[in-house]
C-alpha cells in the first residue's frame, strides 16, 4: 500500500506543478480580465492584436476536453480508494463541467458573443480551485493514512 501511497503522490505533485503553471499561462495570456480575453480572441487593431480563427480555437480546444476528462478521471479514480464518500460526486462534476466550459469558451466568445468572457474567467478559477480542493483531499487522506501506520 506504501507503493501506491507514493505513485498517487507523485501525481498530485505533477497537479500541483500543472495547476501554478495553468494560473501562471493565464495570468500572462489574458491578465484575469474579460477585455483582454475579449481582444486576444476576436482581435484589436489598435493593439495590433489578429483575431482566431475558429480551426484554431478547435486545435486548441479539442486537446484540452480530452486532457481535462483524463485528469478529471484520474483524480476522482484515485477517490475510489480513498474514504472520502460525502461529495466526491459533486466534486467531479463541478471539476469536469468547468473544465468543459473553460475549453470551449473561446469557441462560444468567437462565434456567439464576446459576454462569454466572462463565462471562461469564471469557468477558470472554479476548475482551478476544484481541482486543487480534490487533490487537498487526497494528499489529506494519505497524510492520515501514512499517520496512522
Amino acid at each position: 500500500m506504501r507503493h501506491i501511497s507514493v505513485l498517487v503522490f507523485l501525481f498530485i505533485t505533477g497537479v500541483l506543478f500543472q495547476f501554478f503553471t495553468g494560473i501562471w499561462i493565464f495570468y500572462e495570456k489574458y491578465s484575469f480580465s474579460p477585455q483582454i480575453i475579449q481582444d486576444r480572441i476576436l482581435g484589436n487593431p489598435d493593439l495590433f492584436i489578429n483575431s482566431s480563427s475558429l480551426e484554431g480555437l478547435l486545435k486548441t480546444a479539442v486537446p484540452h476536453i480530452i486532457s481535462v476528462s483524463l485528469v478529471s478521471f484520474i483524480i476522482f479514480h484515485l477517490f475510489y480508494f480513498t474514504k472520502i464518500n460525502c461529495f466526491k460526486i459533486y466534486l467531479f462534476v463541478i471539476v469536469f463541467i468547468s473544465g468543459l466550459l473553460n475549453s470551449i469558451s473561446n469557441l462560444l466568445i468567437l462565434e456567439i458573443s464576446p459576454v462569454f468572457s466572462y463565462l471562461k474567467l469564471l469557468s477558470f478559477i472554479v476548475f482551478e480551485l476544484s481541482i486543487i480542493f480534490a487533490v487537498f483531499l487526497l494528499f489529506y487522506d494519505i497524510y492520515t493514512r501514512f499517520k496512522k501506520s
